[in-house]
């Protein structure tokens, strides 16, 4: 199933009192409370940043590591005997940012953090990397491609600790311009005005930093994704000439013994860190949907639907299915009469897969039932022995509807409609349904035209179909 981050969590352009655009007008990335998100801070994006509080910002944190260059000189023993080395530990020991809107975590926004063993770690690499004489700085911009349990996410935890200052001073002047609420927050021996939240500060962080952290089957696998961790193993493998297939398989331990003991395979590496063209995240396509939420309150807040039925505690079985049937007759208004599907539509122009639809109409018939104080809940996804079926729209047992989405293009399209929504509805003793055709640009043609035939010989008793013409529209001026 598609990832997603479909939040729940509250904005902080809704929690300090301002409007979305505010805060995107001032190249703020709109996180939430409490909330998790896919991007992350790549440090590559620092390098000539045009913000003010950020204009040396790459090498201030590059700098940041000059200090191990020293300490090791005096090193005679990396161990914890060793005052020096226990020095090094105790600067690669970050403790969790708050409140910054990024992060994948299961216990909430409270960063990363490193420490423990992952300190230790670390400062052995950097004790190892300066004693083979490899002293160029750059080199620690990519510790998340070569040691183990250094993920983007902690990366960017190590950012915001080490430029802590610059993002304060950022989050201070950006709440000034927008006249939000701030307190005072004291931090090494400056006070910086700020919002707060649990009692802790809130740090914007900057849209510019930002991108994507890819998914993989966990989170302890997000390298092996990753773009530059392939790119880079690549360049290396051609510059050593080395055979790719064992280059690809090596694991962060091996890749790192390998560019520290072989001068080619560092200076490649190297190399790599002082040329890169790092992409952002693309906040308009927004492939993540870290504004997902935002998007469908303002379309369902710019175009109101006023539910044929008042609001009250206990519906019938017919009032249950008329409402679903609106909500799901205005999303095909969206869609059809306000170009919605161009939100649904991939960079090629080609529609976005069955389970974004399924998201869409979801999300809109969620906000819909809410602004219409409608005492109606939506189940997605639920599975009472027949299958997983796409929507419930229920008020208790007694009074249930059944929606099932389907693209133009599913192979499975008759099937869906003949066999699989009257078993769904038999399983969950529903007492009506609806069938939902979506039409892209590519039609399963025989299963599509027979749908369609029972469409127009619609017989009582039947479950209802409604077809939405999601391919593009040709502008009026194009006609």
């Amino acid at each position: 199933m598609m990832k997603f981050n479909i939040s729940n969590g509250v904005h902080y352009s809704k929690y300090c009192g301002v409007k979305h655009s505010a805060l995107r007008n001032k190249g703020v990335f709109d996180g939430t409370i409490d909330n998790d998100s896919l991007l992350h801070i790549d440090p590559m994006l620092l390098k000539n940043s045009s913000i003010p509080e950020f204009n040396n910002a790459y090498n201030d944190y590059i700098n940041y590591f000059k200090r191990f260059v020293t300490l090791s000189k005096f090193l005679k023993s990396p161990s914890e005997q060793d005052c020096h080395f226990r020095k090094m530990v105790e600067y690669f020991t970050f403790s969790e940012i708050p409140n910054t809107g990024l992060g994948f975590s299961e216990k909430g926004k409270s960063g990363s953090g490193i420490s423990g063993k992952l300190s230790k770690q670390l400062a052995l690499s950097a004790y190892t990397i300066i004693s083979e004489g490899h002293t160029d700085l750059e080199i620690f911009s990519l510790l998340h491609l070569f040691e183990d349990n250094i993920g983007a996410d902690r990366i960017s935890d190590m950012i915001i600790s080490i430029l802590r200052k610059n993002f304060l001073s950022y989050t201070q002047r950006v709440c000034s311009e927008l006249s939000i609420n701030s307190f005072a927050y004291e931090f090494d021996n400056e006070t910086y005005k700020v919002p707060f939240y649990n009692n802790k500060p809130i740090y914007f962080i900057p849209e510019s930093f930002l991108t994507e952290l890819k998914v993989a089957k966990d989170w302890s696998e997000i390298d092996d994704v990753c773009d530059y961790n392939k790119k880079i193993r690549r360049k290396v493998c051609k510059a050593i000439q080395g055979i790719w297939e064992d280059m690809s398989k090596m694991n962060k331990k091996q890749f790192k013994d390998l560019i520290i003991s072989n001068k080619t395979a560092y200076n490649t590496v190297l190399d790599y860190a002082k040329n890169i063209e790092p992409k952002g995240y693309d906040f308009i396509q927004d492939n993540c949907n870290e504004y997902f939420d935002l998007k469908i309150e303002e379309l369902v807040a710019s175009h109101p639907l006023n539910i044929h039925c008042v609001s009250q505690n206990c519906y019938t079985p017919e009032q249950v299915y008329s409402i679903t049937k609106e909500i799901c007759t205005q999303f095909k208004h969206l869609v059809e009469d306000n170009r919605m599907y161009k939100m649904l539509l991939k960079d090629n122009g080609k529609s976005k897969r069955e389970s974004v639809w399924q998201l869409y109409l979801y999300s809109i018939a969620q906000t819909y039932l809410r602004a219409g104080h409608i005492n109606i809940s939506i189940d997605r996804e639920s599975d009472s022995g027949a299958g997983e079926l796409d929507f419930k729209f229920s008020q208790g047992q007694q009074c249930q509807t059944i929606v099932e989405v389907k693209l133009s293009d599913n192979p499975d399209l008759l099937h869906g409609y003949k066999t699989q929504l009257p078993q769904y509805v038999k399983a969950e003793n529903a007492d009506h349904a609806l069938f939902i055709v979506i039409i892209v640009e590519n039609i399963n043609k025989k299963q599509f035209y027979e749908l369609l035939n029972i469409h127009k010989k619609q017989e009582k008793g039947q479950t209802e179909i409604l077809f939405i013409d999601a391919r593009p529209q040709k502008s009026a001026s194009n006609l």
